[in-house]
């Protein structure tokens, strides 16, 4: 019984849920849709655990009993765990408009005509609302609350909802609809498998704000330190296309990001530089650690528990990131690392990336369809399989750079094809570029941020950076 065949268990039985939809609604609730509460399934085990003296002379079938139950097991589990978010974000539609009150959860993003807002319904289900421009003058500013901190306001012209603001909307609630200039994008799936429900459209004079909420949930905090990162950049003086590559690179926040610079890594392939990853953790781990190196060396507690201090402040960083696949995995397989470290176990990274998995698809089994966590689960399968075992002893800085791009980019070629429509042959430069510029780049951020104090130090460094 390996970790590998867990994990592929888990998979099969989300990938199940997602893709036989038609065999489940045919066949009603099935043996797997029914939930086996997890006393039933520790009971299972206790009787396998027990009749293992009275099966010593057939170990070998006990044992391929157990582990075929085991990964059993583990695809009803995927196939539950998924079923079980399908029905949360499920939403019996009403006919025509009807009113709600709703929390606004994120900050506002401009549209064209529009301005999006994240919202919570009082039952609990998330929703896209557009809100129209022309129902946003400066002077509904009365109705909003206070909580708008001006120098957060995403534009001076409108007063908009601010995140925690609870409105009274009239609009018609729908399901999301596919887009029109992208057929290959199955956007209602997309908002599906981020728990949105559906969308609404709201018009001029129908809403109102009602209240406002103070409380905030863990991954709205690390919103606002993105806000604050972001601005602390311009406050050095930092705009325009340099503020929206350090936005990405040092927080993972990417609303800066024009379709332009999207594009323009795209066609060069290095797009992936524009996603925080496990490069960006490593970045980051490598500079905690040399922060709390002297540390390391004068206290003797430091040196044994020092790897939980460095996997608090990567937590942290998850959290501000955004908490994107990629990142949570980068962080979990770095807390298995400081797990093998403290056994005093060479680090086993095929297993830690596996754990790193079901770790992950048992707390959202919905991340099997993102794209970003196949990319990232992808490519270092592909350098733990091929890279590892190809590198050399001796091999100098550019021929493991050539050979770890190489690796990478044809590991995830497929999906890229898949996803995308086209690749760049011009990935070997450019990742090249890639492992020299982007650490000068994030250290140098990060310096200008550990500046703030001293705003005219600061300013030169940025000027610089």
């Amino acid at each position: 019984m390996t970790l590998p065949w867990m994990l592929f268990s888990l998979m099969a039985g989300i990938a199940w849920t997602e893709w036989c939809p038609a065999f489940l609604t045919a066949h009603g609730d099935t043996l797997l849709a029914q939930p086996l509460p997890l006393w039933g399934w520790a009971i299972i085990y206790l009787i396998l655990w027990g009749l293992h003296p009275f099966c010593q002379r057939r170990a070998k079938i006990y044992r391929m009993a157990f582990c075929i139950f085991t990964y059993l097991s583990f695809f009803a589990l995927g196939h539950q765990l998924m079923d079980r978010h399908n029905r949360a974000v499920h939403y019996d539609f009403p006919q025509g408009r009807k009113a709600y009150e709703c929390v606004i959860t994120d900050y506002p993003t401009e549209k064209a005509r529009t301005f999006l807002c994240p919202a919570r319904m009082a039952d609990g289900h998330d929703f896209l609302l557009y809100f129209a421009k022309d129902t946003l003058r400066p002077s509904a500013k009365a109705s909003l609350s206070s909580s708008a901190n001006d120098t957060l306001q995403s534009s001076p012209k409108y007063a908009l909802p601010q995140r925690g603001d609870r409105l009274l909307v009239y609009t018609h609630l729908q399901p999301p609809q596919q887009l029109a200039d992208s057929l290959r994008f199955d956007y209602p799936r997309y908002l599906r498998m981020k728990g949105v429900s559906g969308t609404g459209f709201v018009a001029r004079g129908q809403w109102k704000a009602v209240g406002h909420e103070e409380n905030r949930t863990l991954m709205q905090w690390g919103r606002d330190a993105q806000r604050w990162v972001s601005h602390a950049y311009r406050r050095a003086g930092i705009e325009g296309e340099n503020l929206a590559m350090l936005t990405a690179l040092t927080v993972g926040d990417k609303t800066e990001l024009s379709p332009e610079i999207k594009a323009r890594y795209r066609t060069v392939g290095a797009s992936h530089v524009l996603a925080l990853s496990g490069m960006h953790v490593d970045l980051l781990s490598t500079l905690l650690f040399l922060l709390f190196a002297p540390l390391f060396k004068r206290v003797a507690f430091a040196r044994r528990w020092g790897g939980l201090l460095l996997l608090m402040c990567l937590a942290v960083f998850a959290v501000v990131a955004g908490a994107t696949p990629s990142v949570v995995r980068a962080v979990l397989m770095q807390c298995f690392f400081v797990v093998y470290r403290w056994r005093c176990e060479p680090a086993n990274a095929w297993s830690s990336l596996c754990l790193a998995g079901l770790v992950m698809l048992l707390v959202r089994p919905e991340w099997l369809f993102d794209v970003g966590f196949q990319l990232s689960f992808v490519a270092v399968a592909g350098i733990v399989l091929v890279f590892l075992p190809l590198r050399r002893k001796g091999m100098n800085f550019l021929c493991s750079a050539l050979l770890l791009s190489v690796v990478a980019q044809l590991s995830t070629l497929p999906l890229t094809l898949c996803y995308f429509g086209q690749s760049s042959l011009g990935f070997i430069a450019s990742n090249l570029v890639v492992m020299v510029g982007v650490p000068l780049m994030g250290y140098g951020a990060f310096a200008v941020l550990a500046l703030a104090p001293i705003p005219m130090v600061q300013t030169l460094l940025a000027t610089a950076v």
